[in-house]
């Protein structure tokens, strides 16, 4: 049975309970840690369907930590980051988180955020196809005549959209609209560009040698229909 428990790490009591609450309003469980050295135990003994992390964290910083996490793990990670940290949260975008939320912020938009981010597509259709490329929206398992790879939930999301809009330019606009289901633009188009990047490089991994996905320089990005 897939779990149903958050990991919420902050070294800031008041933070993890705020945040605990909101996680109970998805109707979710939560577990806490106030470091990143007291989170790891707790992902090795525990599963959790979801963590919050701070990227400011005494001892392993929370951006170190999500390194870690990626490298042998695709468990949703939402960054938690202060407006004057935006140099950290880039750099924890770019260690393999999947969204942030700046403090101080509202509680309907991070519970929005983790709905959207555990969110699982309609199984009456679950797949889609590019030649002999095909996504599994719902496991995020991208196949090819080769390979496979099963990529994290933002980047499975982005990768539907694009599909879904074939030889089309699909805005960074309407990428947070989908994927991230929000109209900031401070900071969003950045969060597109580092998980596009971290998209085509999980695509080359399955064997993609061709780089399908265009950057339309000022506009945003598109999916050639190339023979696979």
């Amino acid at each position: 049975m897939t779990s149903r428990k958050v990991l919420i790490v902050d070294d800031e009591p008041q933070i993890r309970s705020i945040l605990g609450y909101i996680v109970e309003t998805t109707g979710r469980e939560w577990v806490e840690a106030p470091s990143a050295e007291a989170a790891e135990e707790l992902l090795s003994s525990q599963e959790f369907a979801l963590i919050m992390l701070d990227v400011m964290l005494p001892g392993t910083s929370g951006v170190e930590w999500c390194r870690q996490v990626r490298a042998r793990s695709q468990i949703p990670i939402i960054l938690l980051s202060a407006l004057s940290e935006e140099d950290d949260r880039i750099r924890g975008l770019e260690a393999g988180a999947d969204d942030y939320v700046t403090k101080p912020f509202s509680p309907r938009e991070v519970a929005l955020r983790i709905e959207v981010l555990l969110k699982r597509t309609n199984p009456t259709n679950p797949f889609i196809s590019l030649g002999r490329l095909k996504l599994d929206p719902a496991s995020g398992k991208v196949t090819t005549p080769t390979s496979s790879i099963t990529l994290p939930a933002t980047e499975a999301r982005v990768l539907e959209t694009l599909l879904a809009n074939i030889d089309a330019t699909v805005s960074s606009a309407t990428l947070l609209a989908a994927v991230w289901q929000t109209t900031e633009t401070v900071g969003g188009r950045e969060m597109v560009r580092i998980t596009i990047h971290r998209l085509r490089a999980h695509l080359k991994q399955a064997g993609l040698g061709a780089d399908i996905i265009e950057t339309v320089r000022g506009i945003g990005y598109r999916v050639r229909n190339i023979n696979l």
